[in-house]
């Protein structure tokens, strides 16, 4: 059995470029809301963890999505062969 390329640097799906889109959001939020935090700035610091949450969620849903459509795009290759 030959090792594989790595298919998610090779081909990455609609998915994987979503999920990057939302890691950066949620990423961008934490320091954000650290600072508002340690400003006492609770308006800022509430709205942008809720923000920052949404995208850590939708992140997840993303790379769900992407295994789940790369499982089956495997499944179908395998039952052609």
């Amino acid at each position: 059995m030959k090792p594989r390329e790595d298919p998610i640097t090779k081909h990455p799906t609609k998915y994987t470029k979503i999920s990057g889109i939302f890691g950066w959001i949620w990423l961008s939020c934490i320091p954000i809301v650290l600072v508002s935090a340690y400003l006492h700035i609770t308006t800022l610091a509430v709205v942008m963890s809720f923000v920052g949450g949404l995208a850590a969620i939708g992140d997840s849903v993303c790379v769900f999505l992407d295994l789940w459509q790369r499982r089956n795009e495997i499944a179908r290759e395998d039952h052609h062969d």
